[in-house]
C-alpha cells in the first residue's frame, strides 16, 4: 500500500518544478511512511513519485519507482497472485532481484503488455512509462484510488485529491448536478469529484498517454457484465463447495504478508466468515478489532463472543466517547476532500489509529453485500417482486398514497420506493426521504449513471452498486480511513472469481433462498446459530451526539424551501432525516469555508 504522484508535461521539466514535486510527496507520507522515491526525465517532462508502506519484502530493494528495460513504474496495492505469475516468468528466463510483487508486475508488463491487466488478481493503481507511452490503471473493483487532471500544461495524477488540488492551485466548485447527486445519494457519481479539472479514474480502466500527450481511455474488464440468460435458479452441493474453495483461496492469498495481519470484526456475516476461515481452515489466531459505542448500537459483545469461540484475540476500541461529533461535517470533508457523508471513513480512521499499534494489514468483510445482495433494498425488491412486476403498479401505488389511513407515512415511504423508473426506485429504497422531498419541495429529481432501465430492478441495482456505490462510497471510506494511519485493508470478497460465481445465479434463486444465502450457509459450518447475527447492523454511530448540538441555521441553504426545512427539523432525530440534514450541513460548512 503506497501513495502515487506523477505527471507528464507538454514541455521539458525545470529544476523548480522537480523541487516542488519532491516537496509535494511529503503530503502522501501517511500512505507510505517507509520510503519516498522519485524518477524523472527532464527532456520528456515526466516525473514519477512514490511513498512506500512496506508490506511484502521489507528491504530497500523493493522501494519504488522501479526501473527495468527502459520501463519505469510506481505502484500502489497488492498483487495476490504474484507468486504464480513469478513462477511463470521464471520459466521464460526472467531473473528476479527482489521478493516483492512490484518487480513481478513490471516484468509481467514488459512480457505481456496490456494483457497483464487480465492476469492480475489484486487491488492496484499504477503508472508505467516505457519511453513512448504513459499508462495508468486501476483495479476492477476500484479498491485503490487514482485521480487525474488533463489540462493545457500536461497530465497529472495522484492517489489523493489534495495533492493535485494544492500542486495545481485548484478550487472546489461542485456543479449543480454534483450537489443534487450528493443530496440524493451521499456521494458523487462516476468520475466527478466536485473540482472542474480533477477526475477519478473509473474501476477496470486504463489511460494511455502518448508522446504528444494525446489521451485514450479503455475499459479492460466489464465488471457490470452480469449475464441475463442461462442463470442457475436452484442450489446444488457442488455450488457451495465451489464457493468455499474460492473464498478460502482468496483469504489465504490476502494473508500473505511480511508484517502482522489482523481482522476488523463486526458481528456481521461477512467479517465473521472471514475470521472463521482464518481460524478453522488455516489455524491462524490473529488480533481482531471491533468498535464499542456507549450510547449507540453496539456490536462489540457479540463480536467478542465470535472471536473467543474461534480463538482469536479481540481488542476493544471505544475511543468514540471523546470524538467531536459536532464537527463531523468538517471532518468528513477533510477526510474525503470531496462530497461524501459516509461516516464509516471516520470510524475506520479512528479504528486504524488503535489497530496500527499491533498490525499493519487488516482484513475486511466489505464486498459481500454487493456481490450477494445483502442490503435491505435487495430484500425489499425480492419480497415484493410480484407487486413490482404488476403492470398496474403506478395506479395501485397512487391509490395507496391518497388513502386516508392512520400510518400514512409508511405508505408514503412505500410509494416513493416503488414508483417510477429504476433510478427512482433505487433512490427510494436507499434514501426514500429524497424522493419524498422532490415531490414536496424545490429539490431536483436525478437519474443515476449507468442504471439499466431495460433489465429488472434487481439486476440493475446490483450493477449500479458494483459500479458506483462500492468504489465511490464504501471503498473510498476504507482506503482513506485506514491509510491516514498507514494501515492496509484487504477485502477477500472482492475477488474476480467470487464476482463471476455470484453472477451465475438468477434473482429467482435469491427469492427462494434469501439474500447472502451462500455466506449464511457456509458460516453454519464454523459457528453455532446463536453467534450468527441475522440482523444487518454495520457501523451505526450514535446520532444523538451530532444532532443535539446543531441549529436549524446550520442546515438552511439555497436548495430547500422554508416549509421543507421545517419538516426536516421536526423529524431530525429519525435516521433517514439525520443523514439528509448532515448532507445539508456539510454543504453549508463548505460554503462558509470557501
Amino acid at each position: 500500500m503506497c501513495g502515487l504522484f506523477g505527471f507528464k508535461l507538454k514541455t521539458p521539466l525545470e529544476d523548480s518544478t522537480i523541487y516542488e514535486a519532491k516537496k509535494k510527496l511529503e503530503d502522501l507520507k501517511h500512505r507510505g511512511p517507509d520510503n519516498i522515491g522519485f524518477w524523472f526525465d527532464k527532456k520528456e517532462g515526466i516525473f514519477l513519485g512514490h511513498t512506500r508502506l512496506s508490506i511484502i519484502d521489507l528491504t530497500r530493494d523493493s522501494n519504488q519507482p522501479i526501473s527495468k528495460k527502459n520501463h519505469h513504474m510506481i505502484y500502489n496495492g497488492e498483487i495476490y497472485n504474484h507468486k504464480i505469475l513469478k513462477k511463470s516468468l521464471e520459466t521464460k528466463g526472467v531473473n528476479f532481484q527482489t521478493k516483492g510483487d512490484s518487480e513481478v508486475l513490471i516484468e509481467e508488463w514488459i512480457n505481456s503488455g496490456k494483457e497483464t491487466l487480465l492476469k492480475l488478481e489484486g487491488m492496484f493503481a499504477f503508472a508505467i512509462y516505457d519511453g513512448k507511452e504513459l499508462i495508468i490503471a486501476r483495479d476492477i473493483f476500484g479498491e485503490k484510488p487514482l485521480y487525474y487532471v488533463n489540462n493545457k500544461e500536461g497530465f497529472f495524477f495522484s492517489s489523493e485529491i489534495g495533492i493535485l488540488k494544492s500542486f495545481l492551485n485548484l478550487k472546489f466548485s461542485p456543479s449543480e448536478d454534483d450537489i443534487y447527486s450528493f443530496l440524493a445519494l451521499g456521494y458523487l457519481q462516476g468520475s466527478n469529484t466536485g473540482y472542474d479539472q480533477i477526475k477519478s479514474l473509473s474501476p477496470s480502466s486504463i489511460i494511455v498517454l502518448d508522446k504528444k500527450n494525446n489521451i485514450k481511455f479503455k475499459e479492460y474488464y466489464k465488471i457490470d457484465n452480469i449475464k441475463q440468460k442461462n442463470k442457475k435458479k436452484s442450489f446444488e452441493k457442488k455450488d457451495q463447495n465451489n464457493f468455499k474453495n474460492i473464498l478460502c483461496e482468496s483469504i489465504e492469498s490476502r494473508m500473505i504478508s511480511d508484517v502482522p495481519v489482523g481482522i476488523f470484526l463486526s458481528s456481521g456475516l461477512d467479517s465473521s466468515l472471514i475470521a472463521s476461515i482464518v481460524s478453522k481452515e488455516f489455524n491462524r489466531k490473529v488480533d481482531c478489532f471491533s468498535v464499542s459505542f456507549a450510547d449507540g448500537v453496539d456490536e462489540f459483545d457479540l463480536a467478542k463472543k465470535i472471536s473467543d469461540y474461534l480463538g482469536h484475540n479481540m481488542i476493544k476500541i471505544d475511543s468514540y466517547t471523546d470524538y467531536d461529533w459536532l464537527n463531523i461535517p468538517d471532518n468528513l470533508f477533510k477526510l474525503y476532500e470531496t462530497l461524501n457523508d459516509n461516516i464509516t471513513g471516520e470510524l475506520v480512521r479512528i479504528m486504524s489509529v488503535k489497530a496500527k499499534e499491533r498490525i499493519t494489514v487488516a482484513l475486511s468483510g466489505i464486498g459481500g453485500d454487493e456481490l450477494f445482495c445483502g442490503y435491505n433494498n435487495y430484500d425489499f425488491f425480492l419480497r415484493n417482486k410480484n407487486l413490482l412486476d404488476n403492470k398496474y403498479l403506478n395506479y395501485l401505488s397512487a391509490i395507496l398514497y391518497k388513502t386516508p389511513i392512520k400510518n400514512l407515512e409508511r405508505f408514503k415511504s412505500f410509494y416513493y420506493k416503488v414508483n417510477g423508473n429504476n433510478s427512482y426506485k433505487y433512490i427510494g429504497t436507499k434514501h426514500w426521504i429524497y424522493n419524498y422531498l422532490v415531490k414536496n419541495s424545490s429539490l431536483k429529481k436525478i437519474d443515476l449513471q449507468n442504471m439499466n432501465e431495460e433489465n429488472s430492478i434487481f439486476s440493475s441495482i446490483k450493477k449500479y452498486d458494483l459500479q458506483q456505490t462500492l468504489p465511490n462510497y464504501y471503498l473510498s471510506a476504507n482506503d482513506l480511513g485506514s491509510m491516514r494511519s498507514s494501515l492496509e485493508m484487504r477485502s477477500p470478497f472482492l475477488n474476480k472469481k467470487i464476482l463471476e460465481f455470484s453472477n451465475d445465479f438468477d434473482e429467482k434463486f435469491y427469492v427462494q433462498n434469501g439474500k447472502k444465502f451462500f455466506i449464511k450457509n457456509l458460516l453454519k459450518e464454523y459457528l453455532p446459530q446463536n453467534l450468527i447475527n441475522k440482523k444487518k447492523l454495520g457501523f451505526i454511530f450514535p446520532i444523538a451526539r451530532y444532532i443535539k448540538n446543531i441549529k436549524i441555521s446550520d442546515i438552511k441553504n439555497d436548495f430547500i424551501d422554508k416549509k421543507t426545512l421545517e419538516f426536516l427539523w421536526q423529524n431530525k432525530e429519525k435516521k433517514d432525516f439525520v443523514k439528509f440534514i448532515m448532507r445539508l450541513n456539510i454543504l453549508n460548512k463548505i460554503k462558509k469555508n470557501d
